[in-house]
């Protein structure tokens, strides 16, 4: 079988030397919105859940739009947000009023050209466009507490304002069970104490594993998802627009509205065109992570090795394309592969939690169960510390996996391993 898949903006081939080979790839979806600002002012005025966005502003409101990152280029900000601003100046809302805040969590700061990039040209130079900074104690202000004892604090600019409203995109997550809504409050928006907390959920309470409440298209009973919604709740932000998109970055639809009850509904959608069934674990899957930004960095790209992890059995190879122009994408990342066992990994990592940490622990525990190819970009002898075998092409990863596999091995490959979520059949 001849492949043809993405690496960061490129595309990579090689060629499978094995017969029982199937892709693993999301439902076709409907067409796509042909008149995308129409589309997005028609949610605005007839949202999924609640009142219209004209009812809920007034002239004079300091507003304040949250917006993805540069890890999240794939959800099109920049192309739906000039929608937004240019309907609330229909609403009396001045453009000096209004800040674009970049809810980027605990990722690394944006360069001027990244803000630039995500938020379009025009907008850049017209509004106010900031990034939150989790490590800003001044910029903090506190805002309640969570069900689960989490103290909350978020960026200031969002405590004070008048209204806030959450733009993003909505696809499965591998701790929160669905990313967009919620999370740009928390992680997004919040003080690293908060989201260290918060994400102190994704291991197990008692046991030397993750928890097995947490995980994709896992919402009831997840405790990660159960305390952003607490924390949402405390700021209890005026609207959303979140955009569901098909595996060829199409926008498909809005969901707008209320912040919870719209994003569930559009959580719904999302399941059903990236939740792909599937009949058994494969001996080998050949899994990219859909290219640029989906592998910008190992921290990001450890959402593939989630879902790649999940189509492999036990014992059986898995190869991964993850070019990682950002390397590690985080300056800690790394050093979690100096713990010399599973049990030191945990205790460390439950004493002095974070997030790089987990995603490193996520990605050992996987490796620990399955022999992991990973074609990357990033320095071999530092990739080796993960417990997976560098690569330098996609083609030499093939050659060493497929060395002791029978012709009828099963093998699933995966084009866009960042969004596709494998159901098992039961």
């Amino acid at each position: 079988m001849e492949l043809n898949l993405k690496y960061g903006r490129e595309i990579v081939k090689g060629k499978l030397p094995l017969s029982n080979c199937q892709e693993l790839l999301p439902k076709p979806c409907k067409a796509a919105i042909t008149d995308l600002s129409a589309h997005l002012r028609q949610k605005l005025n007839h949202p999924t859940k609640g009142p219209a966005l004209n009812e809920i502003v007034k002239p004079g409101e300091r507003v304040v739009i949250l917006v993805s990152d540069i890890t999240r280029l794939w959800n099109r900000t920049r192309d739906y947000l000039p929608t937004i601003l240019a309907y609330l100046e229909e609403c009396s809302i001045e453009p000096s009023d209004i800040c674009i805040l970049i809810a980027r969590g605990c990722h690394r700061s944006q360069t001027e050209a990244e803000l630039e990039e995500i938020v379009g040209k025009e907008i850049f130079a017209k509004y106010e466009v900031v990034e939150h900074d989790a490590d800003d104690p001044d910029g903090l202000s506190y805002v309640g507490t969570t069900s689960r004892e989490n103290a909350v604090y978020v960026n200031r600019r969002v405590a004070e304002a008048d209204r806030v409203i959450l733009t993003g995109g909505i696809i499965h997550h591998a701790m929160a069970g669905f990313g967009g809504g919620r999370k740009s409050i928390l992680p997004g928006v919040a003080g690293r104490q908060t989201v260290e907390h918060n994400h102190l959920y994704t291991l197990h309470p008692t046991e030397i594993a993750i928890n097995p409440a947490i995980g994709s298209n896992k919402l009831e009973g997840n405790p990660l998802h159960e305390d952003m919604v607490d924390a949402a709740a405390l700021v209890n932000p005026d609207f959303l627009v979140n955009a569901v998109l098909d595996p060829q970055n199409e926008i498909v639809d809005f969901f707008t509205g209320h912040w919870l009850d719209a994003w569930l509904a559009g959580c719904e959608l999302v399941n059903d065109i990236y939740g792909v069934p599937f009949a058994e674990q494969g001996d080998l899957v050949v899994a990219s992570c859909g290219g640029f930004p989906y592998d910008i960095s190992l921290y990001q790209a450890s959402k593939t090795f989630y879902n790649a992890g999940l189509a492999t059995k036990e014992g059986g190879s898995l190869i991964l394309l993850i070019q990682a122009q950002d390397g590690p994408g985080s300056d800690d990342f790394f050093g979690w592969y100096d713990n010399e066992t599973s049990e030191q990994f945990y205790h460390n990592l439950k004493a002095n939690f974070s997030i790089p940490g987990y995603l490193a622990y996520l990605i050992y525990t996987i490796a620990q169960s399955r022999k992991v190819y990973v074609v990357t970009d990033c320095d071999a002898a530092m990739v080796a510390k993960m417990g997976v075998v560098p690569t330098a092409t996609l083609q030499e990863a093939i050659d060493q996996a497929c060395a002791d596999l029978q012709d009828d091995a099963k093998v699933w490959i995966i084009p866009e391993g960042g969004f596709t979520f494998p159901i098992m059949k039961s």
